[in-house]
């Protein structure tokens, strides 16, 4: 591994979850917000995984599809979205509660 490259992957996830933790900990979420937020935090998981993937010394290189990487991204940003939704549902004291009663 390289670790310049490595200690990149790294900075992009803490910056990109940052964001979007500092979001969710807003005190009025809205759908505006959330978008924002699951987009940052899934293109940030995406680099991240990708900035990590190039750190390895590997031959030969790997190839990627487009496709698979367009996919791979939009999973990324929807379930950072499904993720972000939950926590700002659970901020919620009577939601919280309701949970831990079950």
């Amino acid at each position: 591994y390289d670790l310049e490259t490595t200690i990149a992957s790294l900075v992009i996830a803490v910056v990109a979850s940052a964001f979007a933790l500092y979001v969710v900990s807003r005190l009025t979420p809205n759908l505006t917000n959330l978008a924002a937020a699951a987009v940052t935090m899934g293109i940030g998981i995406a680099s991240m995984h990708y900035t990590g993937m190039a750190a390895m010394n590997v031959a030969p290189q790997p190839s990627y599809s487009t496709l698979l990487v367009v996919a791979s991204i939009t999973v990324a940003i929807a379930a950072s979205g499904l993720a972000l939704a939950l926590g700002f549902r659970l901020r919620s004291d009577a939601t919280a509660n309701d949970i831990a009663m079950r």
